[in-house]
Parts: structure tokens; sequence; C-alpha cells
């Protein structure tokens, strides 16, 4: 599935977004994050990262903006997005109230989020974690790659 255009819309969108993880993980583990866009406004790309506090919207290591919307991690370990980066895959994509709910809650909810200042690549809790929970949180039965690490990692809703 190509990359959207991101140019503002009259609708509100949500996509579930993974790259791999850097090498030599990559082929085996993927990272998963979370873009919003409500409409005709700029699109915000929530996750985890293993490093807390990398941007000015960062509360523990809940990012929002730490990387370009669709931007995939590097290919190499300590390099940040931008650099010659995996391409990024659409996992599942929503328009409409789903999407608007989505980010509200993203919002609203994330830089509270239980696992803010705890970062564990395995089990987790993980990006795949902060996604799982915002999703179920949010009622949305999208499935996670089997490759994304932690997605199982246990986190009340």
């Amino acid at each position: 599935m190509p990359l959207p255009d991101l140019t503002p819309q009259s609708q509100d969108r949500l996509w579930l977004v993974s790259s791999p993880l850097p090498w030599p993980l990559g082929p085996m583990a993927r990272h998963a994050w979370l873009v919003v866009q409500l409409a005709d406004q700029a699109p915000q790309r929530w996750e985890v990262w293993q490093s807390p506090h990398r941007s000015p919207l960062s509360w523990g290591h809940v990012h929002r903006d730490l990387c370009g919307p669709f931007e995939g991690m590097a290919l190499w370990p300590g390099w940040r997005c931008g650099r010659r980066a995996w391409a990024a895959r659409i996992e599942a994509e929503a328009v409409g109230e789903t999407a608007r709910q989505v980010a509200e809650f993203l919002n609203h909810q994330a830089p509270n989020y239980t696992h803010r200042n705890h970062y564990r690549f395995f089990p987790g809790p993980n990006s795949n974690s902060f996604v799982a929970w915002a999703l179920a949180s949010c009622r949305l039965a999208w499935v996670l790659p089997w490759t994304a690490w932690g997605r199982n990692y246990p986190i009340e809703v």
C-alpha cells in the first residue's frame, strides 16, 4: 500500500504504521506507531521510543512527532529517523469518527501512559505495547504484525 498524501484533508484520518528495527533485528522485529491527522491539520505521530525525552513533545518514553509521520526506523542502531531508514508500511487505516476518537484519546491519555517512564525491548513495555494499549483502549480490533515484539505485554486498559 503506498504511503498517503499528507496535505490537509476534509476528513479525520488514522494509520497504524510499522517499520523494521535497526540492524541486526530488522528482519525479525518491527516498531509500530500511530499517525493521526484531523481535518485540515498537520499529522501527528505517536510512539514510544527507547530513549526518554527526545523531543519537545515527550512524556518520558512517549513521543509525539519525534520523527516524520511515515519515516521508518534507521538502518543502524544509534541513528535516529531520517538517516538511511527502513521503509514504513501501513498496517491499517481508518477515516472519520474512529480517527477522531483515537486522536482525542492520544492527546489526552498518552502523556499519562502507565509505562511512560519504563521501557524494555523484550518482553515490553515498548513501542508495540504502547500501540496495543491505545488500540485496545479505543476498542479498535486492529492486529499488530506478529514480529511486533511486546504487542502482548499485559497493560491495563
